[in-house]
């Protein structure tokens, strides 16, 4: 698939604005743009606009786990705020395709959490974390993050892996939980649909 003429514009977490200049073109010479490239629609997929350039007509292919994600098409008050107009339908078959429209054009994913991605705290790709730090049992970890977008589970390391809780294992949501370590490995993940996937999770080892 064809994969790119030059210009885009920025977004957030799950999302990405672009550009689209020129006239409507005819279908047979529409280029096809893989969304994220081999990495398909997920996370910290803003940036990948940058270099491109899109016309009207252009079709984006968005590829994702179903159970993961979702594309909604907005507008530009919904992409700033994270929101999905009333009565707007998302696409969610995992293999989306969407011809662009000539002006800005706006996607999000509207599952909880994956557009607003968060500054700091219990948030995505925060798995790295812990490198060059070292814990010891009984040492507390805080977690503060909006408890309408993320929770915090703790898992054995098969659960840390897959990104699957074992049942009846309690989910933490008041937003600023505080965890005391255990000696060993400590393993903590977001239960919400893709945010484990996205580095909603962390390994410590305490001494």
């Amino acid at each position: 698939m064809a994969q790119g003429r030059g210009s885009a514009r920025s977004s957030l977490v799950v999302g990405v604005a672009i550009l689209c200049l020129l006239a409507i073109i005819q279908p047979s010479l529409a280029a096809y743009y893989n969304v994220g490239n081999g990495g398909g629609w997920t996370f910290n997929v803003n940036n990948w606009p940058r270099g491109k350039s899109f016309r009207a007509g252009d079709i984006l292919v968005f590829n994702y786990a179903r159970n993961l994600h979702n594309v909604v098409p907005v507008n530009s008050r919904g992409f700033a705020s994270c929101s999905a107009p009333r009565g707007v339908k998302p696409y969610q078959s995992g293999k989306d395709r969407i011809r662009l429209k000539k002006g800005v054009n706006y996607f999000i994913c509207s599952f909880p959490g994956h557009c607003q991605g968060g500054a700091g705290g219990w948030t995505f790709n925060v798995n790295t974390w812990t490198n060059g730090k070292s814990f010891k049992a009984g040492d507390v970890l805080a977690f503060n993050y909006d408890k309408t977008t993320h929770n915090v589970v703790l898992v054995n390391k098969r659960g840390y892996d897959s990104c699957t809780s074992p049942k009846g294992a309690k989910a933490y949501q008041t937003g600023k939980d505080r965890i005391k370590l255990a000696k060993g490995q400590n393993y903590f993940i977001c239960s919400l649909p893709g945010h484990c996937q996205g580095g909603v999770k962390i390994a410590i080892s305490a001494a």
